[in-house]
């Protein structure tokens, strides 16, 4: 932290009890790059993906490569569960699955061979990660 205070000191060329620099005129255009530009964005909104219809107790909005073209090998789902009510069971034969809670509770319940089981409660700021092979069940 003690570092990244005076670098930041540094790089404004201001006392740390001064305000922040106000620009004083519009910033214009962006820059123009002599490379180009990006032909596929590296940002991407998905609070404006439209939740997918249909679905009972909850919503889904998905990022994937047919809507975030440079995302080739990863996708996100921003799942909403509503309270009382549960996700399908699910597994990915391929991609293990990883998960961030945003707000609320939860329990998932993995499934694995010979009838093994296991059941984990999330609360915000938790992250899970499940392996591709085990069933998922949760809300």
């Amino acid at each position: 932290m003690y570092v990244y205070y005076l670098l930041f000191i540094i790089l404004l060329k201001c006392s740390p009890f001064d305000p922040f620099p106000v620009p004083t005129e519009a910033d214009g255009d962006a820059p123009v790059s002599p490379q180009g530009t990006v032909p596929d964005p590296f940002t991407f909104a998905l609070s404006q993906v439209e939740p997918i219809g249909g679905l009972n107790g909850g919503s889904v909005r998905v990022a994937d490569s047919t809507n975030f073209k440079i995302s080739q090998t990863i996708a996100v789902a921003e799942v909403t569960v509503e309270p009382g009510h549960i996700r399908e069971l699910h597994w990915h034969p391929t991609q293990d699955e990883w998960s961030f809670f945003l707000e609320g509770t939860a329990r998932i319940t993995v499934f694995a061979a010979q009838s093994n089981s296991r059941t984990f409660s999330y609360q915000p700021g938790d992250i899970g990660k499940h392996p591709s092979f085990l069933r998922k069940h949760g809300g």
